[in-house]
């Protein structure tokens, strides 16, 4: 009976995991190392442009 639990509390911690890392990768968040990523060169979260190039109003 206790194996099952702790197998079970393993799988939910791991779903939560992964969950998180989904959310994160959907948002533009790094999550993980660049050097690896599918996304090198394009990452949103490496792309924004500074604050000072936006148009200025007259």
């Amino acid at each position: 009976m206790g194996t099952i639990l702790i197998a079970l509390g393993l799988l939910v911690a791991i779903v939560l995991i992964v969950r998180v890392v989904i959310k994160d990768h959907k948002t533009g968040k790094c999550v993980g190392g660049c050097a690896y990523c599918n996304m090198q060169g394009q990452c949103p979260a490496h792309n924004h442009k500074p604050a000072t190039d936006k148009p200025h109003e007259s």
